[in-house]
């Protein structure tokens, strides 16, 4: 794929800012690489405009054709979801004026009528028996994980974005702990429960300093070698504890978050600040996840 020599720096910059600030995965680098890449391409070989040039009506064209191509529904969802990060970024760097991805149509209006994909989330019985004994625990490494696990049940964090956190974004106040976590060079604040401070407040006055042997490290969570842990080892850590405590479905990271994410819809909170707690840019991948989730099923009912 032959990217105009002008606009891979420009892509390369927009990838860039999603991981400083989001911490985004290797493969969703890609992917906005490949979905810009391919838009850019287009917008050359059909209209001969370059992508920092493109309009409504040129994104809105590009819609159709990858439509006509009988693409899948979450692979339209995905790609809008990019073009419409890319041309806020680019707005936001003062690249450009107006922002053509502002007025595009919602997902629904150009997507295919199909039946997503849905995730039945975790009950809170299943997630209590994912964790509890982990918190409860004298080993470190099993309050470190089951701590990780919470924190991500609790605050819907990536995994890119656990991984990466710094004890000095966590504060002590008289009624628990807070964390601040900056995406898209914005703030965002999540209160702690009583709860998970009171664990968190172990970790820090013990098991954190046990694993270290007294090595330094500014992460806060760690490995006997002072290194911060990995986004695989995390993966590993939850899909064999859900092997223990669900073996009849597959338990994640992503099915975590989206446990968290399902908490929210059912408190009805606003569509704007479920984007925000779970540092989704596109209103329709947000919507689009949102209506993915299904209730947990009773325990009493699974065999």
């Amino acid at each position: 794929m032959n990217t105009d020599v002008k606009t891979k720096p420009t892509i390369n910059a927009f990838v860039e800012d999603r991981w400083l600030n989001r911490r985004v995965s290797k493969n969703t680098q890609e992917a906005y690489r490949c979905d810009l890449s391919k838009l850019e391409c287009w917008l050359r070989s059909n209209l001969d405009k370059a992508l920092i040039d493109a309009t409504t009506s040129n994104l809105e064209r590009f819609f159709e054709h990858l439509q006509s191509k009988g693409l899948a529904a979450s692979t339209l969802a995905r790609v809008r979801s990019t073009v419409r990060q890319f041309y806020s970024w680019a707005k936001s760097e003062s690249m450009l004026e107006i922002d053509p991805a502002d007025k595009l149509g919602s997902y629904d209006s150009v997507a295919p009528a199909v039946t997503s994909k849905t995730t039945v989330v975790l009950s809170d019985s299943q997630t209590n028996r994912l964790i509890n004994s982990l918190l409860e625990s004298a080993d470190p490494l099993k309050l470190r994980n089951g701590l990780m696990m919470a924190l991500v049940l609790e605050t819907g964090l990536q995994s890119n974005e656990l991984i990466c956190l710094q004890c000095k974004q966590f504060v002590r106040r008289h009624r628990g702990w807070r964390l601040r976590v900056t995406r898209n060079k914005k703030p965002i604040d999540y209160k702690l429960s009583a709860e998970l401070s009171q664990q968190l407040e172990r970790f820090f006055d013990r098991a954190r300093t046990e694993i270290l042997l007294e090595k330094m490290s500014g992460y806060l969570f760690v490995t006997h070698r002072g290194d911060k842990m990995t986004r695989t080892a995390f993966w590993s850590i939850v899909k064999k504890r859900g092997e223990v405590v669900k073996p009849e479905i597959s338990v994640n990271p992503d099915l975590l978050r989206k446990t968290y994410a399902y908490h929210l819809k059912q408190s009805g909170v606003e569509l704007s600040s479920v984007m925000k707690c779970l540092g989704i840019a596109d209103s329709d991948s947000a919507r689009h996840l949102l209506d993915s989730l299904q209730a947990p099923v009773d325990d009493q009912t699974v065999a």
